[in-house]
């Protein structure tokens, strides 16, 4: 655990006296200011891993959120209709449910790595490109499979 911090405020002006010794000894009051709620390593640690799933769990429910309105659009409504094997067999829905699954694995393997592991820069870097990169991937996907049965 990382020590609190604290410092020691004089208040008021200091006084002289005489101790029992007859030395004088100055007198100076004090305010004293501790910090009992410093972190501890392995929260500064966790921090980190901590940051990197909240994103994931943002950004797996706005892919999630955009599918659901896609697969509501007008487009996929009409491209489906030139395409009832597709409308019957519900390929619509079944390719958002497996691009959203795929979202959720990412999330779950970013849960299994240790804190330590967010902790190394370049492992972090990795991991937050792969994020950025996440929703513009799925989009992509869904958008292929739109234009390829819409020709």
């Amino acid at each position: 655990m990382l020590p609190p911090r604290s410092y020691l405020e004089a208040v008021g002006s200091s006084r002289v006296e005489q101790g029992p010794s007859g030395r004088q000894i100055r007198i100076v009051n004090l305010k004293v200011n501790v910090n009992l709620i410093s972190s501890t390593v392995e929260e500064i640690e966790g921090r980190r891993q901590q940051l990197m799933i909240s994103q994931c769990e943002n950004t797996t429910y706005e892919v999630k959120s955009k599918l659901d309105d896609i697969v509501e659009s007008e487009r996929v409504k009409e491209m489906l209709v030139h395409n009832p094997i597709d409308e019957d067999e519900e390929n619509h829905i079944r390719l958002k449910d497996s691009i959203v699954e795929e979202c959720e694995k990412i999330l779950d393997k970013y849960k299994e790595y240790p804190p330590e592991w967010f902790n190394d820069d370049w492992q972090n870097a990795a991991a937050a490109s792969q994020l950025m990169r996440l929703e513009g991937m799925a989009m992509a996907k869904f958008e292929h499979w739109v234009e390829g049965n819409g020709r």
